[in-house]
């Protein structure tokens, strides 16, 4: 279910969009090509769903055409109540449909998320419109660099510089996840393990967005956007 607040105005307090992906956030179902042997499939199994419904609060954007079989596949598996990235995801990216709006200097993002794989998961914001290639980002992966051995700690990366921190990899579990921004403090928090605390100059405005590269089977729910939180 997405909520859109029209109360409040300037620093006033109010939620600018939720989704906990139950039956009004479902759209149509759509089948994952990537299972299908060549040419129109990779014959591709791991960490993949044969298909889902269409989130209807998220624009999907891909490096990749739409049409290929290695692009993201962004849907809410039947009966699940999650939503998930069941395809191949070479460099795709989720946008929640609502932006953040420009006069805004503070702002709370939560949700929970079941990681699956180790591949690049990364945050986007200030994306002038839901593009693959728009905004400034930040984010880990759970593999150890040039390898594809998995660890428990998480590799973090992007604009805040490069990471590691221990025991935050938080593997095939659901997680809580929450992304603050105060002026220009960035503080980002899994099950209040602190990620990122560090300073940005960069917009906060625009699309807000979840970027994998590769990653798959990993699970988001319960997201809330919160403008200027108290």
């Amino acid at each position: 279910m997405m909520l859109l607040s029209g109360c409040g105005q300037g620093s006033a307090e109010r939620v600018l969009f939720q989704d906990s992906f139950d039956a009004d956030s479902q759209g149509e179902y759509v089948e994952n090509v990537l299972q299908l042997p060549p040419p129109e499939g990779l014959g591709f199994t791991g960490h993949v769903l044969p298909g889902g419904h269409v989130p209807l609060n998220w624009t999907h954007s891909d490096e990749l055409d739409l049409r290929d079989p290695k692009k993201g596949l962004w849907v809410i598996p039947p009966d699940s109540g999650y939503m998930e990235q069941g395809g191949r995801s070479h460099n795709s990216v989720l946008f929640a449909k609502t932006p953040i709006p420009e006069d805004v200097e503070s702002i709370d993002i939560s949700f929970r998320q079941y990681r699956a794989d180790n591949d690049p998961v990364m945050f986007v914001f200030g994306a002038t419109e839901p593009a693959w290639d728009q905004g400034w980002e930040f984010g880990y992966m759970t593999q150890i660099p040039d390898t594809d051995s998995t660890t428990t700690d998480a590799y973090v990366s992007g604009i805040a510089g490069d990471t590691i921190v221990a025991g935050a990899a938080f593997q095939e579990e659901w997680a809580s996840h929450r992304i603050q921004i105060r002026g220009s403090n960035l503080r980002w928090t899994i099950n209040e393990l602190v990620l990122v605390d560090d300073t940005i100059t960069e917009p906060i405005s625009g699309y807000f967005g979840i970027r994998q590269k590769y990653e798959r089977g990993t699970r988001y729910d319960d997201f809330q956007i919160t403008l200027n939180p108290r």
